[in-house]
């Protein structure tokens, strides 16, 4: 009697003290702290933070698990935040990130699972990786939260993916051609260090040549090596121990920090000037072109970001916020340039790592704008109409020319010819904190639309007036903008009326909204213009006097339509991008005098885009062959 007492105390002590033991054949997790949650993360969920949460019994966290015999590694979770290992473990091995992974071994004897310790103290990521510096930036996490790994093979027939992630089966993951030789992967995973390999027509065995990093696969070759963790509670994809993070403490003020791009103290420093924007963001091939994910800071009155960045080339542009519109801009003190296949351009660097630290290497690709900082854009439209008699008869030629002279980020000139005659043109410069901008046929940038022509005079971003004339009469306006509030009073400003114009932005559900109403104290019509935009998507939508119009732009899918609720007049468009340079389109207007239609398609490079479009006129048939070439 008095033996078994001793060892029911000895089984109820080893309970009492054990974190982790085996009861009913399950593994049971145990951990005493004080938290508002626990999640438990090892090898055996592929070290998921969310999957397995912990149930609290008097103070104790505990999670059971059914597992196989093998060797098992495990944290715990605290809050969502903070990764621990277990005090209590049977063992431990390193966990590649200076810290400890809480590790034991689960065996099989006498017909029962036993916890044992591991004999080796060692880590299966404490590989010497050899990191990529020569890569091009291939691999991403979509929208969806998606990773996704491109390859470029023109000559494979078809194209796997093999990994740790399904076992290293070479036909259960399927790459799929997207464009001329290039195959790409969708995979679903959770955060963590991969490796992987491709193979090639069922047969060869390749590493991706822009993988993050290579380790030995341990049969003469490498296997690619890429990691996914969670930033701001996005996934993320980076080298193993070098994740991409966004510095997010004040910049140092400090330090002298150049225009455009640079490198201080290893971080990646971006700075540019925009005195007239409310906010700014930096967006580029490292955070898949996240207009909202890197916020910059507003420094001496410059916008200023600093990120981690691994060597590799990169693009990106900043997304302003001017007057409730978000405004994409290329950098204008880029180390390089490409073409962003829209008809503007990217900067574009590389870092490359030469003795032992970071440097910033403009790459060799740049754009056709001319040292002295003028580029320009021509337009052209040949019109025929058909004839029953001569089939095509030639009717007219239009053709336009603009030209933009931007020899600092201060001073910007343009000007828009139409034949002989300037069809707009504007001269907008910067000097200390006032910016000026005088407009001829070129409104400023307002929720609703202002007079055509004046001189506009900007304060701080926050304070401006814009001056002119409208059918011989007095114009003016005057505004303040701040952080969220907008207002404004324009005398016959608005289509020769005076109103009171004021908007509130604000954010729901990570959908960024800006409302704006006026009054036209004239008339006593009234407006409402509601602009919202999320990461994938855009909508404006106005109700101004008597016309409903609203336009939604989706992956680069446009539809736009109006409605005159006095004369019954619509019209509405649409645009749809097809396989990668092409685009249909097509639309339909009526009137109380005249219908009209057309549909049409163009083809779209970066310096060039040609077109046609068929329309009708009442019983007419029109063709135009339109074209745009930039320079």
């Amino acid at each position: 009697m008095i033996k078994k007492l001793i060892l029911f105390l000895a089984i109820v002590s080893v309970f009492s003290f054990a974190s982790v033991y085996v009861e009913n054949g399950m593994v049971v997790f145990t951990f005493e702290y004080e938290a508002e949650q626990v999640f438990l993360a090892g090898n055996f969920n592929n070290w998921s933070p969310e999957s397995l949460p912990m149930v609290n019994e008097n103070g104790i966290w505990k999670v059971s698990l059914n597992l196989e015999p093998g060797e098992y590694q495990y944290k715990f979770v605290v809050n969502g935040t903070d990764w621990m290992e277990d005090p209590d473990s049977p063992s431990y091995v390193d966990d590649g990130f200076g810290g400890k992974n809480s590790a034991f071994k689960l065996v099989m004897e006498n017909g029962q699972l036993v916890i044992k310790p591991l004999d080796v103290n060692v880590t299966e990521n404490n590989n010497e990786y050899e990191y990529n510096e020569n890569r091009e930036d291939t691999i991403f996490v979509d929208e969806e939260g998606y990773v996704v790994i491109r390859y470029y093979n023109p000559d494979a027939e078809y194209v796997m993916i093999a990994g740790d992630f399904n076992d290293w089966d070479p036909e259960s993951l399927e790459m799929y051609e997207v464009d001329n030789g290039w195959w790409e992967a969708v995979l679903e995973l959770e955060p963590g260090i991969y490796e992987y390999k491709f193979v090639v027509n069922g047969e060869e065995w390749v590493e991706d040549p822009n993988a993050f990093a290579y380790v030995d696969d341990g049969f003469g070759g490498k296997n690619s090596v890429l990691e996914v963790y969670k930033d701001n509670g996005k996934l993320k994809v980076g080298a193993p121990g070098k994740k991409v993070l966004e510095v997010k403490s004040e910049e140092d003020t400090s330090i002298d920090i150049p225009l455009g791009v640079s490198i201080i103290n290893g971080k990646v420093y971006f700075k540019v000037e925009k005195k007239e924007a409310t906010k700014a963001f930096l967006a580029g091939s490292f955070n898949n072109w996240d207009p909202q994910a890197l916020e910059m800071k507003n420094v001496n009155g410059y916008w200023v970001v600093a990120l981690d960045l691994n060597p590799g080339k990169y693009q990106y542009k900043y997304v302003f916020i001017i007057n409730g519109n978000q405004t994409w801009q290329e950098d204008p003190n880029a180390p390089g340039y490409v073409p962003d296949g829209y008809g503007g351009k990217n900067g574009m660097f590389e870092i490359v790592e030469e003795n032992g630290k970071l440097i910033i290497s403009a790459p060799e690709e740049t754009t056709s704008e001319s040292s002295v900082g003028l580029k320009g854009k021509y337009n052209f439209t040949a019109t025929y109409k058909y004839d029953s008699q001569a089939f095509l008869t030639g009717t007219g030629f239009s053709n336009s020319l603009t030209l933009l002279f931007n020899p600092s980020d201060e001073i910007e000139l343009s000007l828009r010819y139409a034949g002989a005659d300037i069809e707009y043109a504007k001269i907008d410069f910067s000097l200390n904190k006032f910016s000026f901008l005088a407009h001829y046929n070129y409104p400023i940038d307002l929720p609703i639309t202002g007079i055509q022509s004046g001189v506009m005079i900007n304060y701080n971003s926050k304070f401006y007036t814009d001056i002119g004339m409208i059918n011989k009469v007095f114009s003016w306006l005057i505004g303040i903008q701040l952080d969220k509030l907008f207002f404004n009073y324009g005398n016959k400003y608005y289509d020769g009326e005076s109103a009171i114009l004021a908007g509130y932005k604000f954010s729901i559900y990570n959908i960024d909204l800006d409302l704006f109403g006026g009054y036209y104290i004239d008339s006593g019509d009234f407006a409402l213009v509601l602009d919202a935009y999320s990461e994938i998507w855009k909508l404006n939508f106005s109700f101004i006097k008597s016309v409903i119009s609203s336009n939604f732009e989706i992956n680069a899918w446009n539809f736009a339509g109006s409605y005159n609720l006095l004369n019954s007049n619509y019209d509405f468009s649409i645009s749809i991008p097809i396989f990668e340079m092409f685009e249909v389109f097509g639309g339909y207007s009526h009137t109380t005098l005249l219908d009209k239609g057309y549909f049409g398609v163009s083809y779209n490079e970066s310096d060039y885009n040609i077109g046609l479009k068929v329309r009708t006129e009442v019983s007419n048939i029109y063709f135009d062959i339109f074209g745009e070439i930039n320079f």
